[in-house]
């Protein structure tokens, strides 16, 4: 089931979300629903149902996770294959992300069909996971799920310079696109920045949002080789002085974190990015009925050919007019 209750059969435990494939999720809406009726006069009522949708919460466009399937340093550039945020000082900017395509969508051919993605959208929310340790030293490495918000407020103009899609990114099945992600910096403020600054610590904002992460959160990973063994009071100090010259001295704890290469790598597999529902039809957890089918069997009754003919029945002055093997 998925995080609120209604079934779900394909089961990601990092991606509790509806499924937005128009065929899979009409297929779970209508899972333990009543799907056909026999009257006792034989009858036969089948029920058809499809995925409720919605456009709006309240005043707000309705929004979707879509999967982060790599970074590059460039739009149309080779996707990094370790997931690497920062290869030496070239930091890999470019987000690359898929929708998939259901039945019956219009084909996404130009950089300017993908606006309403954004519109409206001015702090980009991501859930990524990043690899906050480093295999080394024996310590295995560790990743660690992070989430945050990156500034961005893109206009339609922008297209093929903030986003685009991607060479031999649109098929039949999925629309591959990149965006141009800031540069993050860490000095005496944190910032963000259309180029790298010429002071302070240049990084992904992925890298930014672990590192702070660590330090607020998770405060032992600074230094995850530490030993913890019992000390004396004497000792304690000692390793106390040696451990705070080591992190804070040579610009200071953030500078500690950098030399020591964290948050450099992030999972492609379960990270995401959330933006709007690009056809503004987002699936809702429900269902609707789309179709009712009755087979009254009229033809075992009356051997004389009457498909597709119509019969008028009168029920309290209203007239319904009903297929006579078919009512939709």
């Amino acid at each position: 089931m998925d995080r609120w209750g209604n079934y779900k059969s394909i089961i990601q435990e990092d991606r509790p979300y509806i499924n937005q494939k128009t065929e899979i999720q009409n297929l779970d809406a209508a899972a333990w629903l009543l799907d056909s009726i026999n009257t006792p006069q034989k009858a036969t009522m089948k029920i058809s149902y499809e995925s409720d949708d919605y456009a709006y919460v309240q005043d707000k466009k309705s929004s979707v996770m879509y999967d982060i399937i790599g970074v590059s340093s460039e739009a149309n550039g080779p996707i990094d294959p370790i997931g690497s945020l920062r290869n030496s000082s070239n930091i890999n900017r470019y987000l690359v992300v898929r929708i998939l395509r259901s039945i019956g969508e219009p084909m996404i051919t130009e950089a300017r069909q993908l606006f309403p993605l954004f519109d409206g959208v001015q702090d980009l929310y991501f859930n990524a996971l990043v690899r906050v340790v480093e295999a080394s030293s024996g310590l295995p490495s560790r990743n660690e799920r992070i989430t945050g918000f990156i500034p961005i407020d893109f206009e339609a103009s922008e297209a093929n310079r903030s986003f685009g899609i991607r060479e031999r990114g649109a098929t039949t099945e999925h629309v591959d696109f990149w965006i141009k992600l800031p540069i993050a910096n860490q000095h005496v403020e944190v910032s963000y920045s259309e180029n790298p600054l010429t002071y302070g610590i240049n990084m992904h904002p992925f890298t930014l949002a672990a590192r702070e992460y660590i330090m607020i959160e998770k405060p032992l990973l600074i230094k995850p080789d530490h030993s913890e063994i019992s000390r004396d009071l004497g000792q304690a100090f000692d390793d106390l002085g040696t451990t705070f010259d080591e992190v804070f001295g040579g610009g200071g704890l953030h500078g500690y974190i950098d030399r020591n290469n964290r948050a450099l790598h992030m999972v492609y597999e379960s990270s995401m990015i959330r933006l709007n529902h690009l056809f503004q039809s987002k699936k809702g957890g429900g269902a609707r009925v789309k179709k009712i089918t009755i087979s009254d069997n009229w033809e075992r009754c009356k051997q004389v050919e009457i498909m597709n003919s119509k019969m008028e029945f009168m029920v309290q002055n209203i007239f319904i007019m009903m297929e006579t093997n078919h009512l939709e």
